[in-house]
């Protein structure tokens, strides 16, 4: 399964079989990722498109151009994400460490709180624009994991976009501050859902940047509960479920059998990966995550 988490909002997955997919495909699919996960580290580059925020009333909403918004370095079992100069999370020993790159706008709030009303006015609504985007970023991820920056860039662009006072200012500033350092979490083990395959086929084979590969295409269900559960017990007949399909489509390198791109096609846009495998990965793990 290509590298993606993806994230119940609202209830529990529901594990469900195989069933009416072509199976050397789906096979070929699935070797491919695990020999690929096999392997001591690789790196994903994701692209995606996210909507530009409309100019004026009555605007309609355009997507913008396709850009890397996700680098994901893999280290045996851990885990490395930059989220687009946004932050980074990192994923070891069943612990998640996450942390925000907000000291830029910390550092112009307080600036603003020091100048003339003008000038610190001018620097507010900028900042204001800026959280703005962030948090439109942050919106389109684990909300189990953005939640604390969710909230306090949503509380300081509020506070900025209100004519905030100087006391204001300096309480957004350190709200922001806080997400600035290492925070960890256990891992979620409802975040991993694989869904239900319910096609797989081989496509015709394609070259990518020269290098040919074999092509698969798949599609998944995934199914949620849809109402709270009765007395904490899961009815396989009568309990009522909701779901979506994602359509996922592979590149494998014909000469060592790993993945060179991958895209899905979800509810909300399309997602490309490219997957890169560098002579090795290293990277930092938080002193928080550095344990069970």
């Amino acid at each position: 399964m290509p590298g993606m988490r993806f994230i119940a909002a609202a209830g529990l997955a529901i594990s469900t079989h195989v069933y009416g997919a072509d199976e050397d495909a789906r096979a070929a699919f699935e070797q491919a990722f695990d020999r690929q996960h096999a392997l001591p580290g690789y790196v994903e580059h994701q692209f995606s498109r996210f909507p530009l925020r409309p100019g004026g009333a009555g605007g309609t909403t355009s997507m913008g151009s396709e850009r890397e918004t996700l680098t994901i370095e893999h280290m045996g079992d851990r885990q490395r994400q930059v989220l687009a100069g946004v932050g980074e999370i990192v994923r070891a020993n069943g612990r998640v460490a996450h942390r925000f790159n907000l000291s830029p706008q910390v550092a112009q709030i307080r600036a603003a709180a020091t100048t003339t009303p003008l000038e610190g006015l001018q620097t507010v609504g900028e900042v204001a624009g800026s959280l703005k985007d962030i948090y439109d970023y942050l919106s389109q991820g684990p909300v189990g994991v953005f939640l604390g920056a969710l909230t306090a860039v949503d509380q300081a662009t509020q506070m900025l976009s209100s004519g905030a006072g100087k006391a204001d200012l300096f309480r957004a500033a350190d709200m922001l501050e806080q997400q600035t350092l290492w925070r960890c979490e256990p891992e979620d083990p409802q975040s991993h859902h694989p869904g239900k395959v319910i096609s797989s086929h081989q496509l015709a084979d394609e070259s990518i940047r020269g290098v040919p590969t074999h092509v698969y295409s798949e599609t998944r269900v995934f199914e949620f509960i849809a109402e709270p559960l009765t007395n904490g017990t899961y009815d396989p007949v009568d309990t009522p479920l909701r779901g979506y399909r994602m359509q996922s489509r592979a590149w494998v390198r014909i000469a060592d059998g790993l993945p060179l791109r991958s895209e899905l096609v979800l509810p909300g846009g399309r997602l490309r990966t490219e997957y890169e495998y560098p002579a090795a990965v290293e990277f930092a793990v938080p002193e928080c995550a550095a344990r069970p």
